[in-house]
């Protein structure tokens, strides 16, 4: 859970925003958030258990407060719009791995945000565990370092950093970490071929990992396309 309370962080970034105008001159500033953003009333309407002090915050509190116009969106379309910007794909999803799962959608070179800006929740689906756990929780990568580094006492704030050494030489990690990319494979598929997209960013904690540990994930997703019409790519 997040522990600065909200008033602090409002605080925060109001003054990041009051420094920044002595030193630039600006008309907007660009907010991105975890949870589903209303981009038109600059409101953030739901957030997972993780962020839940923040639904229903309205930012146009910050704007008034600064004296500044802001634009916000969600931090997963946000990503999908910084790799629209690279033209590689038109149509792809970029999925955010964090304390849940996020889901940037674009279609023919626009971001596709659906009713009420719900188009990217794809986490909040039930499919662990009988139906009883959602996408958000089975493939939350800040659950998973927390949930390793209890187990194997790792103290650090980037356990990630240890996975290549205990994947190749302890095998309880290696079937856990196993499962995990299995997972994130078989529902980074289950969405591509939903939406109809041609590629599959990675993006969140999850794309820090070390390549040798990506590509497990990155195999097993392009193994699901055998004897299929999918050619879909999968890349950080």
């Amino acid at each position: 859970n997040v522990k600065t309370k909200k008033e602090k962080m409002i605080f925060q970034v109001e003054k990041l925003i009051l420094e920044a105008k002595k030193s630039y001159d600006f008309d907007y500033v660009a907010i991105s958030s975890a949870g589903v953003v209303d981009s038109n009333s600059n409101k953030i309407t739901y957030t997972n258990s993780d962020y839940r002090v923040w639904t229903g915050f309205d930012f146009n509190i910050v704007a008034r407060n600064t004296n500044t116009k802001i634009a916000m969106i969600n931090d997963a379309n946000a990503a999908a719009l910084s790799e629209l910007v690279s033209k590689k794909h038109d149509s792809f999803v970029s999925i955010t791995l964090g304390t849940g799962l996020g889901a940037g959608i674009v279609y023919n070179g626009e971001i596709f945000q659906g009713k009420n800006f719900l188009g990217g929740e794809i986490g909040n689906n039930l499919a662990f565990k009988n139906q009883k756990e959602k996408i958000n929780e089975g493939l939350s990568f800040s659950r998973f370092n927390k949930k390793i580094s209890q187990k194997f006492k790792i103290k650090s704030k980037t356990p990630s950093v240890y996975y290549p050494k205990l994947y190749k030489e302890n095998q309880d990690f290696k079937v856990l970490f196993n499962n995990y990319a299995s997972k994130l494979a078989y529902w980074s598929f289950v969405i591509a071929i939903i939406l109809n997209i041609d590629h599959v960013y990675i993006g969140g904690a999850f794309s820090f990992v070390d390549d040798f540990l990506f590509d497990k994930a990155k195999d097993i997703f392009i193994s699901m396309q055998d004897d299929s019409p999918y050619k879909i790519s999968f890349s950080k």
